[in-house]
């Protein structure tokens, strides 16, 4: 489940940090933007462990 979640979580945390100058700072859809760059890889690490034969259960 940690490895599932890495994906995403990195994502957030990147754009988490308070600085100046980060991308999809000033669009209105940069929130957007980040949270589906955070679904679609994780989508994909999934489909990759997936693949690799681990067995995910919840």
């Amino acid at each position: 489940m940690t490895a599932l979640m890495l994906p995403g979580t990195l994502v957030v945390g990147f754009f988490g940090m308070n600085t100046s100058g980060m991308p999809f700072e000033t669009p209105a859809w940069g929130t957007v933007a980040a949270l589906g760059i955070g679904i679609a890889l994780t989508v994909a690490f999934y489909r990759i462990m997936v693949r690799a034969g681990a067995t995910l259960r919840f």
